[in-house]
């Protein structure tokens, strides 16, 4: 097993301690969710006290996982913790509010996947190759010999669903079907139902701005790179949550002839959400680091400072020089 003496790090902190905070990046997805009520319930069952303290609230589609109503966004100011456990965020900028709450933990631990983590724990279990945080989760499980209940199996199986694009993505790997293969059976898990809950349930306010979106759609004159964009005026318009967008950029991935898709997402004035997805030959990661952000080799973000237009001309300008090279 790769990162086998990270991860029996990580096991000897939690049996030796007695209070866990947890935390993820901002904006949190399927896997940071997934991953946090899993390990959250593991270390119950070990007899933990356990917290979990996000900057951004819980998307309603994730309403359904079990314990989904113990993730708050506030903490009193007074409370401290033996370990802080920061779970699928490559760098402490990206948790915002609660990158302070973490400075209260004796100890800090970083478990992640992205490319380019910075390594900012005194125990870092970063594995570039697992398909999604989940996954680590679930090894990090096997090596403390510890039994996976069913919520768990849920909250991992979402996880690194939601990570891998439906296991349709790159990331996705021989060992991650055999994962959620075992999840399926330990859990009893019916995996159409789960993709129901979480791609087929969504508002109507979400739809209507996926339409607007839609009509954004822009191409290259090559039609090597095409990208989509949603203005604070269309979330204004629609009823739609900025939580709600999560799977937006699969729709402009799915254009014919892309190498590079992109989306543009205004967060508040000045400050822009751009969202990369690439073929085989672009490195996304690449494009979001140019830009401050990360992650994935052909699935990265990176939030720019700027009014909509020059933050495009900027980002568009940096693809097409990449695609030069």
């Amino acid at each position: 097993m790769m990162h086998l003496g990270e991860i029996r790090e990580v096991a000897k902190v939690i049996k030796g301690s007695k209070s866990f905070f947890l935390t993820s990046h901002i904006r949190p997805d399927g896997d940071s969710i997934g991953s946090q009520l899993a390990l959250k319930r593991i270390l119950e069952r070990l007899g933990k006290e356990v917290i979990i303290v996000n900057h951004d609230p819980v998307p309603k589609t994730y309403d359904f996982l079990p314990g989904r109503e113990s993730i708050k966004q506030e903490l009193p100011k007074d409370r401290e913790f033996d370990v802080a456990l920061v779970l699928d965020s490559p760098e402490l900028s990206r948790l915002e509010s609660t990158a302070e709450i973490i400075k209260r933990a004796k100890v800090i631990v970083n478990i992640d996947h992205h490319l380019g983590n910075e390594g900012f724990g005194k125990y870092n279990y970063v594995d570039t190759r697992a398909s999604a945080c989940g996954e680590q989760i679930y090894e990090l499980t096997k090596v403390m010999d510890f039994r996976i209940d069913d919520e768990i199996a849920l909250c991992l199986y979402v996880g690194i669903l939601t990570d891998t694009g439906s296991f349709g993505q790159s990331n996705t790997t021989f060992h991650t079907h055999e994962i959620v293969a075992h999840l399926m059976e330990i859990g009893n898990l019916k995996p159409a139902q789960i993709t129901r809950q979480i791609y087929e349930t969504q508002p109507p306010a979400a739809l209507k701005l996926l339409s607007l979106t839609l009509d954004t759609l822009e191409r290259s004159e090559d039609g090597r790179i095409v990208w989509m964009t949603i203005t604070d005026e269309m979330f204004k318009k629609s009823g739609a949550a900025r939580a709600e967008t999560e799977n937006f950029i699969d729709h402009v991935r799915s254009v014919k002839g892309n190498e590079v898709a992109i989306l543009f997402t205004e967060l508040v004035r000045d400050k822009i959400k751009v969202s990369f997805r690439s073929k085989e030959r672009i490195d996304a990661d690449k494009l979001a680091r140019v830009f401050g952000g990360g992650g994935h080799l052909h699935a990265s973000a990176c939030t720019i400072e700027g009014n909509l237009k020059e933050v495009k001309e900027k980002v568009l300008a940096e693809v097409e020089k990449q695609l030069k090279d």
